[in-house]
């Protein structure tokens, strides 16, 4: 999943020469421990509303055929909650204005325009969300926590890849889920591909 970063020989190099390095989620970004970075130039967004994590099961797996391993115990994705994205917003605003002070009036300007945005979504998520709770909602992995925690959603997650044919072991949970819903609705993070299009609906 996209959780699973590990930074690339140029990206660690890029990290180490960067003034501010921003953290946006609940710990989604374990592949800073392989990187020697200045705590003071880390920017966790996150970390204001830390008792608001999701916490999520710790389970072993593999990417591939590397080693077994576990990430964090929380659910990641905080950002998609427009609300906690804004605090985000906010937590980068600060840490720029005490790098550079002279700045403060264009990273307000543009913070307020992301604010007034991140208020309009809010709205139409909220708008959105009585239809959406009489609605079974799956997704491919546990990132939607946050958003369904805001709008009291339920999201089902039934663990499938986006961009390759499905195991057999996720077929036989695909198919599952969609047997005992009859009917539902497939939240993706990025679109999926035909192979996998087509095996939620046969």
């Amino acid at each position: 999943g996209s959780t699973h970063w590990h930074p690339t020989a140029a990206e660690v190099a890029r990290l180490q020469r960067a003034d501010l390095v921003v953290l946006n989620g609940a710990g989604v970004e374990s592949g800073l421990g392989l990187v020697s970075l200045a705590d003071s130039k880390l920017v966790r967004t996150a970390q204001g509303f830390r008792d608001a994590w999701i916490p999520r099961p710790v389970a072993a797996h593999r990417h591939g055929d590397g080693p077994a391993h576990s990430h964090g115990a929380y659910e990641g994705y905080t950002w998609l909650d427009p609300q906690l994205l804004l605090r985000q917003a906010e937590a980068v605003r600060g840490a720029l204005v005490a790098r550079r002070p002279a700045a403060a009036g264009a990273v307000d300007a543009r913070l307020e325009a992301l604010a007034a945005r991140l208020r309009a979504l809010d709205g139409r998520y909220a708008a959105l969300a009585p239809t959406l709770r009489a609605q079974p909602l799956l997704a491919p992995d546990r990132i939607y926590g946050y958003l369904a925690q805001r709008y009291g959603l339920a999201v089902r997650p039934v663990p499938c890849a986006t961009d390759r044919p499905p195991t057999p072991a996720e077929e036989v949970a695909m198919g599952e889920a969609a047997k005992a819903l009859g009917a539902w609705l497939v939240l993706w993070p990025v679109p999926p591909t035909p192979a996998v299009q087509a095996a939620w609906r046969g």
